[in-house]
C-alpha cells in the first residue's frame, strides 16, 4: 500500500514583489502525509441465484451485491455498475390463482396477499389466510415462515 499524501500551493503574490523587493522564500507547493487517506469501494461476491418466481409478467431469478468490499470512507468512489441482477428462467412456479374454472381442485398462490391460499374446489376459488405471520409458498403447497414463490407487491 502507497503512503497517503496531499499538498496545497501556494503564490507569491499577496503582494507581488515590486521595486526590487525579494521574492518569497519559502516553497510554493508543501506536501504532507495524510492521516485518513480515501478508499474505494469494491463489490462483495455475487450471492448465489434465487429461486425462479413471476414477476412483472416474466419468469425470472435474481442475485444481488453489496458495494462494502470496503465500503468507500473518507471520499473514496463508490462502486460502478449495478447490485442486482436478473436473468429469465425456463420454467416457474405456477402465477397467481384468481379463477378455479380450468383448474384442478387443490391450493394455489392467491393473488391478493402473501399471506392467503387460493383453494380450488369444483372449479370455485375460496380464498383461506395461512396461520399467523405465515406466507404461501407455492412450491411447497404449504404456508410458511419464508416465501420463495410470492412476489405479490402489497398495496396500501
Amino acid at each position: 500500500m502507497g503512503i497517503c499524501q496531499e499538498s496545497r500551493t501556494r503564490s507569491c503574490n499577496n503582494p507581488e514583489p515590486k521595486y526590487g523587493g525579494k521574492n518569497c522564500s519559502d516553497e510554493a507547493t508543501e506536501t504532507y502525509n495524510c492521516t485518513t487517506c480515501p478508499v474505494n469501494g469494491q463489490w462483495s461476491t455475487w450471492s448465489s441465484w434465487g429461486n425462479c418466481v413471476y414477476s412483472m409478467r416474466l419468469c425470472q431469478k435474481s442475485r444481488s451485491r453489496s458495494c462494502n468490499n470496503p465500503e468507500p470512507k473518507y471520499g473514496g468512489n463508490n462502486c460502478t455498475g449495478e447490485g442486482t441482477e436478473n436473468t429469465n428462467c425456463t420454467s416457474c412456479a405456477e402465477p397467481c390463482v384468481s379463477d378455479c374454472t380450468s383448474k384442478p381442485d387443490g391450493d394455489y398462490q392467491s393473488c391478493t396477499k402473501c399471506e392467503k391460499f387460493a383453494q380450488c374446489q369444483n372449479g370455485t376459488l375460496v380464498e383461506k389466510d395461512c396461520p399467523g405471520g405465515l406466507f404461501w409458498d407455492d412450491s411447497k403447497k404449504r404456508c410458511e415462515f419464508i416465501s420463495t414463490t410470492c412476489s405479490i407487491v402489497p398495496t396500501s
